[in-house]
């Protein structure tokens, strides 16, 4: 809800942070950044991002979660092994990653975050002219997040992805 609150009021982000008893939600509108004291620039809720409307990336996301989301379920189903849905994943990772750092390689994990059922909305959207970014919120019942991947925008075909945030 935090994150449809904070697209509707086009804030800049959103947390929360725990205070005794309470919880604090809070979203981020304009931004100041200050240097040596002296306020030097704004950040104005949205202005720093460009949205797409073209799906291509997104439905290669898609494409990435179902894959890994398979070997989730044959994991959790017990049709294969750890060590066999490790190379699995690795692999499918591997095929869409262009960033090959093992930092980044995925885990196996249940219920998955990246499971379509799971995922709220979807985002495509560029930070200048050459950062691209895919983002997708998740419900998962206990908690609601938000992801991104950023997306090489020179690579073809589909190993594109570069970082995760």
């Amino acid at each position: 809800m935090l994150s449809l609150f904070s697209y509707n009021l086009n804030s800049n982000g959103f947390d929360s942070k725990r205070q005794d008893n309470a919880i604090i939600y809070y979203s981020l509108l304009d931004i100041k950044i200050f240097k040596d004291g002296n306020e030097i620039s704004i950040i104005e809720p949205k202005n720093h991002t460009i949205p797409i409307q073209d799906e291509q990336n997104i439905e290669l996301i898609k494409k990435f979660h179902k894959e890994k989301l398979e070997i989730n379920k044959q994991y959790n189903d017990e049709r294969i092994s750890s060590d066999q849905a490790f190379e699995k994943i690795k692999f499918i990772h591997l095929k869409y990653w262009l960033n090959e750092d093992s930092y980044f390689f995925p885990v196996l994990s249940w219920p998955c975050n990246f499971d379509e059922k799971s995922i709220l909305e979807w985002k495509e959207f560029k930070i200048d002219e050459n950062r691209l970014f895919v983002m997708y919120t998740t419900d998962l019942g206990w908690t609601t997040e938000s992801y991104a991947y950023e997306i090489d925008s020179d690579a073809n075909g589909d190993k594109v992805i570069i970082n995760e945030y």
